[in-house]
C-alpha cells in the first residue's frame, strides 16, 4: 500500500496555486493603488470615496451571477480569461499615466469594466479547488489560502506603496506582469472533469436552482445577514482611515503599512486556527470572533494615531481566519460541488450589498462630521453584525469540526 501524496505535492495543485496566487497579487497591487490614484486626479476625498463606490456597485450587482457562471462553464477557462482582461486593462491604465493622459472618468471606467469581469469570474478558481483537492484536506487547504492571501496582502501593499511613490503607474504595471505569470500558470492546468450532478439547463433555472437550495439553510442566510452588516462596518472603517491619512498628508508608503499590519496578524491568526480549529465549538468560536472584531477597534474613537491605527489592524486581523475556517469551512464542505459557485455568490452577493457604498459614506462623513463620529458609525455597525449572529441557530448549532461529515446543515 503506498502512502498518499500530500495534495500541496502535485503539479494540478502547483500550477494551480501559482495562478491563483498570481490573480491575488495584481489584484492587491491595482485595488491598493486605485483609491490613491483617484484622489491624485481630483484632490477630493470625497469624489475619491464615490468613485471607489461606483466600481463597489458594479461588482457587488455582477457577484449575484458569477456562481452561476463558474458552475456551467470550465473553470480553467475562466481563470485564463480573469489573466487576460487584467492584462489588457492595466496595461492600458499603466499606458494613460506613464503619458500624463489618465482622466478619473476613464479610470473609473477601466475599473468598473474589470471588476465586471473578474468578479463574475473570480469564484472559479476557489470553486476548482475542490475538485483538486479532497474533502479531507479541503480545511488544510483553505488555511494555506488564508496564510497566502496573509503573505501577498503584506507584501503587496507596502511593495505598491513604494511603487506608487516612485511613479504612479507602476503598481498597474506590475499587476500586469504578474497576471501573466498568472496566465502562463492557468494555461498549464489540466483539463478537469465537471463536477458531478452538473446539469446544461437554462442559465435562470440553474441560478434560481442554486439560490433556492442556499437559501434553504438557516446557516446561510444568518451568514447572509450578519456578513451584510458587519462588511459594511469593515469596509467602510477601512476606506475611512485610508482617506483620512492619505488627506492628511501621510505617504502611500505609511498607508500600505497599514495593510500589512492586518494580513500579519490574519497570518499569525491562521497559525492559530491551524492549531485550535480542530479543539473549538464552531458556533461559539464564530460568535467571539465577530465581537473581536468589533472591540479592537474602540481605541480608534479616542485617537487617530497612526500607530494606534496600525496596532488595532494587526488586533483585527488576528480572529478572522478561525472564524473563516469555521463559519465558510463549514458552509462550503456542506455544499455540493457542482453548486460551490452560486453558494458562493449567494452568500458574497447579499453579504456585500451595503459594504459597495462604504467607500462613499467614509468620505463623505470625513467632509462633513468629525473622525470619532466617523469611526463610531462603522463600529455600532460591526457590534450590531456580532450581536444578531448570538440569535442565529444557523450559526450557534455549528458543531466541532469532527463532527461536520455526520453533522446536517441546518
Amino acid at each position: 500500500m503506498t502512502d498518499k501524496v500530500p495534495f500541496y505535492k502535485t503539479s494540478i495543485y502547483r500550477r494551480w496555486f501559482t495562478a491563483d496566487t498570481s490573480l491575488a497579487i495584481g489584484g492587491a497591487l491595482w485595488s491598493f493603488s486605485f483609491p490613491l490614484v483617484a484622489f491624485a486626479l481630483t484632490q477630493d476625498v470625497q469624489a475619491s470615496g464615490w468613485a471607489v463606490t461606483a466600481s463597489e456597485i458594479i461588482g457587488q450587482i455582477a457577484y449575484f451571477f458569477g456562481g452561476t457562471v463558474v458552475d456551467r462553464r470550465d473553470r480553467r477557462k475562466l481563470m485564463i480569461l480573469q489573466a487576460s482582461s487584467a492584462i489588457i486593462i492595466w496595461g492600458f491604465i499603466s499606458v494613460l499615466l506613464i503619458i500624463h493622459a489618465l482622466t478619473l472618468p476613464v479610470l473609473v471606467i477601466a475599473v468598473c469594466i474589470y471588476t465586471l469581469m473578474s468578479t463574475v469570474i473570480s469564484p472559479a478558481s476557489n470553486a476548482m479547488l475542490l475538485s483538486i483537492v479532497s474533502t479531507e484536506d479541503f480545511p488544510q487547504a483553505n488555511s494555506v489560502n488564508e496564510s497566502r492571501d496573509s503573505v501577498v496582502e503584506m507584501a503587496s501593499s507596502p511593495f505598491g506603496g513604494v511603487l506608487y511613490a516612485f511613479a504612479h503607474w507602476l503598481p498597474f504595471l506590475g499587476t500586469v506582469l504578474v497576471n501573466i505569470v498568472g496566465l502562463i500558470a492557468s494555461i498549464l492546468i489540466p483539463q478537469l472533469p465537471r463536477p458531478e450532478g452538473t446539469k446544461q439547463d437554462s442559465f435562470i433555472k440553474e441560478f434560481v436552482t442554486g439560490w433556492k437550495w442556499a437559501y434553504q439553510k438557516k446557516t446561510i442566510v444568518s451568514t447572509c445577514i450578519v456578513a451584510m452588516i458587519m462588511n459594511f462596518g469593515l469596509v467602510g472603517e477601512g476606506y475611512l482611515i485610508e482617506l483620512h491619512l492619505v488627506s492628511r498628508g501621510v505617504s502611500a508608503v505609511q498607508i500600505g503599512f497599514l495593510s500589512t499590519a492586518l494580513m500579519l496578524g490574519i497570518l499569525l491568526g491562521s497559525i492559530i486556527s491551524t492549531a485550535l480549529t480542530p479543539k473549538v465549538h464552531g458556533g461559539f468560536t464564530i460568535i467571539i470572533s465577530f465581537f473581536i472584531m468589533a472591540l479592537v477597534l474602540v481605541p480608534l474613537i479616542f485617537t487617530d494615531n497612526f500607530w494606534v491605527i496600525l496596532v488595532s489592524n494587526f488586533l483585527l486581523g488576528l480572529p478572522f481566519p478561525l472564524m473563516h475556517a469555521m463559519l465558510l469551512g463549514f458552509t462550503y464542505t456542506k455544499t455540493p460541488e457542482n453548486m460551490q459557485g452560486r453558494v458562493q455568490s449567494a452568500i458574497g452577493g447579499p453579504g456585500g450589498l451595503l459594504a459597495m457604498f462604504g467607500g462613499a459614506v467614509a468620505g463623505w462623513l470625513l467632509a462633513h462630521t468629525s473622525w470619532m463620529v466617523s469611526i463610531i458609525l462603522f463600529i455600532v455597525f460591526i457590534l450590531a453584525g456580532a450581536t444578531i449572529s448570538i440569535f442565529s441557530s444557523g450559526i450557534r448549532s455549528i458543531p466541532h469540526t469532527d463532527q461536520w461529515d455526520s453533522f446536517e446543515m441546518l
